[in-house]
């Protein structure tokens, strides 16, 4: 059952993770403060759909437009807007959703988690009739639950509601469940994390709580309606979204790795593997490149600058599965943007939200944008 939390500022542990790199945009950033750049206008693309593409739920349908073209919007990338730090005028709530799930990396024995989860400003539980894109947000290595609304102030939670209230992204709901340390660390809990605990614990009570796209939480009510969800992390939380990209693509469309490769830790010794088990895994799957999209962002003064860096380029060649581009979804579905400067910690990641959000959802808000 969700219960609503009161705010507090505590400090959080400092985040150390070395993991897999290669460059796109890149957005200059001077010492501890983002340079500040208006949102610019965007430009509509369009692109055919793959002909191998599932039947599922898609905004397109639901606004009377035709299935057949999916339109990713050209998203210029940049630094988060001025303003968007302090309160919007239609605020989101948070929430604390207590599900049941087991210790899967331990003993076995049932335990019971708690996620905070976000509702954008207007969410009405008892509103049968509109539907909420989702994010899945995880924190990295000693981080918990709270960490993304809670440690560092409102400014992340600030910047979602600037951004719906804007119409940057259409409304959505961001879950951000707890990943526990295992007896090696994140090393045995990173791996297991999704195909255990979040598919079959989390996602089936969060969605069946909260008013999402799945019109139920069998395999098939999530394949129908993945293409309104995404997973996204920070440090082994970039990690666990590389796993979910392994073993999720069949419930996820959308995917924000930040600061973190598909090894934990990883130093570059692994990265020809690791891209070449990431393309396999999209190419072993039904969807074709315009199907799933993949935003991955750090800094480079990030420990995970070098792994990550050397991940990327290792999927680049690899075009029977990806697409690079440094320009937006409108003409690929691998983006790799890196600021100048960034380090390892959380406020650095709101830029990367920023930008990945905008450009992983965009093909909806194409619709709702065009005059």
């Amino acid at each position: 059952m969700p219960k609503t939390l009161s705010k507090t500022a505590i400090l959080c542990a400092a985040f150390s993770l070395c993991l897999p790199l290669a460059a796109c945009s890149t957005a200059a950033q001077e010492d501890e403060e983002p340079v500040i750049m208006p949102v610019e206008a965007s430009q509509e693309v369009g692109s055919e759909a793959d002909e191998n593409t599932p039947q599922r739920v898609s905004p397109l349908e639901e606004s009377g437009s035709s299935n057949d073209e999916m339109a990713m919007k050209d998203v210029p990338l940049g630094a988060v807007p001025e303003g968007y730090y302090d309160e919007a005028e239609q605020q989101g709530s948070l929430e604390s959703f207590a599900y049941d799930t087991r210790d899967y990396a331990g003993s076995g024995n049932a335990v019971e988690r708690e996620a905070t989860v976000y509702l954008p400003y207007g969410y009405e539980q008892n509103d049968t009739k509109t539907r909420y894109n989702i994010l899945y947000l995880q924190h990295g290595a000693y981080g918990d639950e709270r960490t993304w609304m809670y440690e560092y102030g409102d400014r992340f939670k600030n910047m979602i509601d600037h951004m719906i209230e804007d119409g940057t992204i259409p409304p959505l709901i961001i879950v951000m469940p707890y990943l526990a340390p295992g007896s090696q660390w994140y090393h045995d809990t990173t791996p297991i994390f999704y195909s255990d605990e979040v598919k079959n614990d989390l996602m089936p009570a969060v969605e069946a709580h909260y008013r999402t796209y799945a019109e139920d939480v069998s395999d098939s009510g999530f394949a129908a309606s993945r293409s309104h969800r995404a997973f996204g992390g920070f440090s082994a939380g970039g990690t666990t979204t590389w796993r979910v990209f392994l073993e999720g693509l069949d419930r996820f469309e959308y995917f924000l790795p930040m600061s973190g490769g598909l090894t934990l830790g990883g130093d570059g010794s692994t990265d020809d593997e690791d891209a070449s088990a990431l393309a396999a895994a999209a190419l072993a799957s039904s969807h074709g490149k315009r199907d799933y999209y993949v935003f991955a962002a750090t800094g480079t003064q990030d420990v995970a600058y070098q792994g990550l860096s050397a991940q990327i380029e290792r999927m680049k060649p690899l075009d029977d599965a990806f697409d690079f581009t440094e320009v937006s979804f409108a003409e690929g579905n691998l983006m790799y943007y890196t600021v100048e400067g960034n380090r390892h910690d959380y406020p650095y990641t709101y830029e990367y939200v920023y930008n990945g959000l905008r450009c992983l959802f965009s093909w909806v808000t194409t619709r709702q944008m065009a005059p």
